[in-house]
């Protein structure tokens, strides 16, 4: 029982005395009254304004969209993507394909949803090699091709009426062929 009380009195003393308990190194604080709240207003939020919108279907993988000549980081498919309201140039592109542009307003709070086609860029030329018998001039329209055989012969995407005039006697012919891009097209012909 002695013990208890003096416990209770040595708390009761140290709880009396807390400068005296205390490390030097951490000033002890005396208990004080908590000053009452004063009511403050809540604080003002500026309303963000708000964002457009931009949807765009038919973009190949691995293509790039900028807005106003500034590269955005989207993974396909672009859906929903955050745009300022106001007039932008939108562009998507990819190499080997035809870029798509073209300049949009944006209202706020609306979605702009578009269908972009990136039609690829083949070669637009192919190649003709072409051999008479006899040999003969070749014409494409009244531009001379030369003297066949013609090798390798670099010409536009299309179907093209060649004019063969054999070098010795007979009468001028005219021949179709069609060019594929980046291909060589064959042809022989018996005059």
């Amino acid at each position: 029982m002695l013990f208890l009380a003096g416990g209770v009195l040595g708390t009761r003393w140290w709880l009396a005395n807390p400068a005296v308990n205390a490390p030097e190194s951490e000033p002890m604080a005396l208990p004080t009254s908590a000053p009452s709240p004063v009511p403050t207003a809540p604080p003002v939020v500026q309303p963000k304004a708000e964002s457009a919108y931009l949807s765009l279907e038919g973009v190949p993988e691995g293509a790039a969209l900028l807005v106003d000549g500034e590269r955005l980081q989207v993974a396909l498919p672009i859906v929903h993507v955050p745009v300022a309201p106001g007039s932008h140039r939108i562009r998507i592109e990819k190499p080997g394909h035809k870029a798509w542009e073209q300049k949009l307003e944006f209202k706020a709070a609306q979605e702009q949803r578009l269908v972009a086609s990136l039609p690829m860029l083949g070669p637009l030329t192919g190649y003709l090699t072409f051999n008479t018998m006899p040999w003969a001039k070749v014409l494409l329209g009244e531009r001379e091709l030369g003297e066949t055989p013609l090798v390798r012969l670099k010409l536009p995407v299309g179907r093209h009426s060649l004019t063969v005039l054999p070098l010795g006697k007979g009468p001028a012919r005219v021949v179709v062929v069609e060019v594929q891009p980046g291909q060589l097209t064959l042809k022989t012909l018996n005059l």
